[in-house]
């Protein structure tokens, strides 16, 4: 079977898309984990600094009758103070909360969607690529690559017509020390470099074959 190695501009695009949604997807989960957990100490704190006046103003050495009317009512008027900052720490917090919960939604869907199209166009090129290995491995023959790359190559035609054939390479048919064919419109081999040769005015021919 024909390994295809392609470059395709929107499989790359939704990996992009998917990787970089991950990254503010960790990215919100961590934020929101940080909120509860800075929450959740402020509002112990808050609990505790509670408990201990409640328990000063219930303290033998001076307990809530022998308070003066005046102190009576400053310290219960400071104690509401804080019990209100802490309601509305609450409701900042929350507030917060829900924003990051909201875009921590927003960043799934496009995950999720990215995702999907991601799947769907490499689905596509998975079957386009067993349509085209054929052809493929036919350009590979015509233009005199030896058998032994036929099937792992890299056939690209640029914008001029040329037909590229790459193969051979180190690790994948692009890699170090790759072979590279190049045929014209009329299926005329013009350069030929096979693997671990130097690249060089050397390598440009009419037709390797015999006409």
């Amino acid at each position: 079977m024909i390994t295809l190695w392609v470059w395709d501009e929107k499989l790359e695009k939704y990996k992009s898309v998917i990787n970089e949604t991950f990254r503010i997807r960790e990215a919100l989960r961590n934020s929101i984990k940080c909120e509860e957990q800075t929450n959740r100490r402020a509002l112990n704190d808050a609990r505790d600094r509670l408990i201990g006046r409640e328990k000063r103003l219930q303290s033998p050495k001076k307990n809530q009758y022998e308070l003066s009317y005046e102190e009576a009512i400053q310290r219960s008027a400071k104690l509401d103070d804080e019990i209100r900052q802490n309601k509305e720490a609450i409701k900042e917090f929350e507030k917060r909360l829900r924003s990051l919960k909201r875009k921590l939604i927003e960043t799934q869907k496009v995950f999720d969607e990215a995702s999907l199209l991601y799947a769907c166009r490499l689905g596509y090129l998975h079957r386009l690529n067993d349509i085209k290995k054929e052809e493929y491995k036919l350009i590979a023959e015509m233009a005199g690559v030896p058998e032994k790359y036929l099937y792992d190559v890299i056939v690209y035609k640029d914008d001029e017509g040329f037909t590229n054939i790459f193969f051979g390479g180190v690790g994948w048919p692009l890699g170090e020390w790759h072979g590279h064919y190049v045929m014209n419109s009329a299926n005329k081999v013009t350069y030929a470099r096979p693997p671990f040769k130097s690249r060089g005015i050397h390598n440009f021919v009419i037709d390797l074959r015999k006409e």
